[in-house]
């Protein structure tokens, strides 16, 4: 078990200067859905698959709809939900209003259990070729 990384090589602008830099970067392993976790999950607790669906369907709807009323919703073993918006600065008070908020979102931090799993993963190098900045996992080839 191991977050796995790859060698990116990419162009950035520091200064008005292009330099040209080469980063460590995720190399990102299978994507979990909620079916496979289910499943995990039913394999290691007395609970049923179809249990464990119910109450992810569940916990999404009920985050989703304290963080959309302005609730911070703290789960102790996985960790905390924000609500968050984005906004513009403008001159005066008088012109902070909704159409100065530019989109809402939702932040996550993780408990200090969770943090540390994370923490402690070992890196392991995925491929020894360098990418270039324009190669993504999740572009096809003609695009």
């Amino acid at each position: 078990m191991s977050i796995r990384y790859k060698k990116k090589h990419q162009k950035v602008n520091h200064n008005g200067e292009v330099k040209e830099v080469f980063i460590a970067k995720v190399a990102y392993g299978s994507y979990i859905n909620a079916m496979s976790l289910a499943q995990e999950i039913s394999e290691t607790t007395t609970a049923s698959k179809s249990d464990v669906l119910l109450l992810l369907s569940a916990l999404e709807e009920r985050i989703g709809f304290h963080i959309a009323n302005g609730n911070v919703v703290k789960l102790e073993l996985l960790g905390t939900f924000y609500p968050t918006i984005r906004a513009v600065a403008v001159d005066s008070a008088d012109k902070v209003n909704q159409f100065s908020i530019k989109s809402k979102g939702v932040r996550f931090a993780p408990s200090a259990t969770f943090k540390d799993m994370v923490a402690k993963a070992p890196l392991r190098l995925a491929d020894r070729r360098v990418f270039n900045a324009d190669t993504h996992p999740m572009k096809k080839k003609n695009e």
